[in-house]
Formats: structure tokens, C-alpha cells, sequence
């Protein structure tokens, strides 16, 4: 992978995904049921240990795909 094919095709996918991570509950509070959002969000799956764990997943992610620009 090339560093312009880095930034025109996967930068702009991992960053999307951590801003929809870092975002999910804030966004959840625009809701007119925020309470309701999150119960629902909670019921399949979402927790703190379930964001970390998919931030884990992408800075895993961003790693090896890194180490195939060197």
C-alpha cells in the first residue's frame, strides 16, 4: 500500500469508524428519549468495555496496516 493509497482509502474509513464510536452516545442525546437510546443500545451490546474493545480492534488494525507502508 502506497502512502496515497493510505490516505484516500483507509484513513478516511478507520477515522470515520472512530468518530462514529466517539460520537454514538452523543449523538444519542439528541434523541427526544436518550434514556430509551440507551437502553436499546445497551440490550445489544453497547458498553464501555464494547467500545473499548472495538478501539482496541482498529488501533490493531492501523498497526498492520502501517507496518505494510515500511
Amino acid at each position: 500500500m502506497t502512502i496515497r493509497e493510505y490516505n484516500k482509502q483507509f484513513f478516511p474509513k478507520v477515522n470515520k469508524a472512530y468518530c462514529f464510536i466517539s460520537n454514538l452516545e452523543h449523538a444519542a442525546q439528541k434523541t427526544d428519549n436518550y434514556e430509551e437510546t440507551m437502553k436499546q443500545l445497551r440490550c445489544i451490546g453497547w458498553d464501555d468495555e464494547c467500545r473499548e474493545t472495538i478501539v482496541q480492534a482498529l488501533e490493531c488494525y492501523k498497526k498492520s496496516i502501517a507496518e505494510k507502508l515500511n
